[in-house]
């Protein structure tokens, strides 16, 4: 009976550790503000196995996403959203600011190839039935260090309730530490911290005040700063990882 016991246990150990592994494994990401506002690209998919995706999208911006599979019984899932394969592009347009998860299936007994097109770009709000449009005034600028340097000083412009979102790469157990300049009122200005794959906002900033943050995990960090005005503002990040 001991015997028996123990190969039961040892039987339901490896389950939990192979669930827990199949669990775990990180989903790729797709950054856009590095591949462009377009990707079209081809994922090979082992029999009977799923691929997960990560990006993010930020309120206001439409996405398209198709895939073309040849088994014709491939699915892709976007959250709630089942994409059908060999159909027209799925599209919608983003309600929420976050990270969203794709995942590509394989259903056949075979190891298959998908050609998957995503896209993810604002779109033109019309004010009227005029030849006038509003553009959304944010963007994504990936931070890039000097060689042999940990520091950066940029000034940019925000246009008009604009934001910039800074990626910073960062490793755990680093430090970052950063200021972003203003020499106006401190309500013109929001800044705010977004750890990798983490849909909530990890660290509320304000401007003219120097912030430490220690890097818990490894990767693409954005930092956001907003104007929250209807006019252009001024502002110069100083960034130290170390």
């Amino acid at each position: 009976m001991t015997t028996i016991m123990i190969r039961f246990f040892a039987v339901l150990t490896a389950i939990l550790a192979f669930s827990f592994i199949s669990f775990a494994q990180k989903a790729e990401r797709i950054d856009f503000a590095k591949e462009g506002p377009s990707l079209v690209w081809e994922q090979k998919v082992s029999a009977n196995s799923t691929k997960d995706f990560v990006f993010y999208a930020k309120k206001g911006q439409k996405l398209s996403i198709s895939f073309i599979d040849d088994t014709n019984i491939g699915s892709m899932d976007l959250g709630k959203y089942s994409i059908e394969p060999n159909t027209e592009p799925f599209e919608m347009t983003i309600e929420v600011t976050k990270d969203y998860y794709l995942s590509v299936s394989n259903n056949s007994n075979k190891a298959t190839s998908f050609r998957i097109a995503i896209s993810l770009e604002f779109t033109d709000n019309s004010s009227n039935t005029s030849s006038t449009h509003l553009y959304d005034n944010s963007y994504s600028e990936r931070v890039q260090f000097k060689k042999g340097e940990s520091s950066a000083m940029l000034t940019r412009e925000i246009l008009p309730n604009g934001s910039i979102d800074f990626i910073i790469n960062a490793r755990k157990g680093q430090t970052m530490s950063f200021t972003v300049g203003y020499d106006f009122k401190d309500s013109d200005v929001e800044v705010f911290l977004n750890e990798p794959d983490l849909q909530d906002i990890s660290l509320f900033a304000a401007p003219k005040a120097p912030y430490e943050f220690v890097v818990k995990k490894s990767g693409d960090h954005r930092l956001i700063v907003s104007n929250t005005t209807n006019k252009k503002i001024t502002i110069t990040l100083y960034l130290d990882i170390f």
